[in-house]
C-alpha cells in the first residue's frame, strides 16, 4: 500500500487517511484534539487544510512522541497503531521538553534551507556546543579547585607541628 507521506502532493483522499490515522491515534491515548496538537507543539492538527500540510518536521514529532512509525501514519488504517513498548501514553511533557522539541524542529527546517541561513546557523550550533563543553569543563574545575582549599583551610587547623609539608611528623601520611 502507498505511503502517502512519501507524496509530494496530496489529494482530499491522502488528507483523509492523514487525518484518520490521527484520530484513530489520539483516540488510543485518550487525548482532546486540543491536547494532542499541544503536544507535538502545533496550535491545532486537525484543523489544517490541504493547502497547509503538516511538515514532514511535524510528522516526525508525532511519530517520536507517540511512538508510532511513518508507515504507519501515512496508510489507511483501521486498527491501533504497533507499539514498541504496548504503551502509547509516555509521561507528558514539559513545557521545556515541548519548548526543546519545537526548537529543533525549527533548527531542522533553517538547517535544511540550503541558504546562508542554515550555513549560519549551523556554525553558531557548533561554536554554542564547544562553548558549553567549555562552561561543564570550567565548572568541574571550580568545584574541584574549591575543594582543594578547603582541604587547605583544615589542614591549617590541625594542631601546630601536627603537620607538615601533607606530612606527619612521623613520616605516614594518614
Amino acid at each position: 500500500m502507498e505511503n502517502i507521506l512519501d507524496k509530494n502532493k496530496w489529494s482530499e483522499k491522502d488528507w483523509d487517511i492523514f487525518i484518520n490515522n490521527l484520530e484513530v491515534l489520539r483516540n488510543n491515548c485518550g487525548l482532546k484534539k486540543s491536547e494532542f496538537s499541544k503536544r507535538i507543539g502545533v496550535q491545532n492538527i486537525f484543523r489544517t487544510d490541504l493547502k497547509n500540510r503538516p511538515s514532514r518536521g511535524t510528522i516526525a514529532i508525532i511519530c517520536q512522541e507517540f511512538d508510532v512509525n511513518q508507515d504507519w501514519l501515512g496508510t489507511r488504517q483501521t486498527h491501533a497503531p504497533p507499539a514498541q513498548d504496548q504503551d502509547l501514553q509516555p509521561a507528558s511533557p514539559t513545557r521545556r521538553e515541548l519548548a526543546v522539541a519545537m526548537a529543533l524542529h525549527k533548527t531542522g527546517e533553517v538547517l535544511n534551507s540550503d541558504t546562508i541561513y542554515g550555513q549560519a546557523l549551523e556554525t553558531n550550533i557548533n561554536s554554542y556546543y564547544a562553548a558549553v563543553n567549555l562552561q561543564k569543563e570550567l565548572r568541574t574545575y571550580k568545584k574541584e579547585l574549591q575543594s582543594l582549599r578547603e582541604e587547605v583551610e583544615r589542614l591549617k587547623q590541625q594542631p601546630s607541628g601536627e603537620w607538615r609539608d601533607g606530612q606527619k611528623k612521623n613520616g605516614s601520611t594518614d
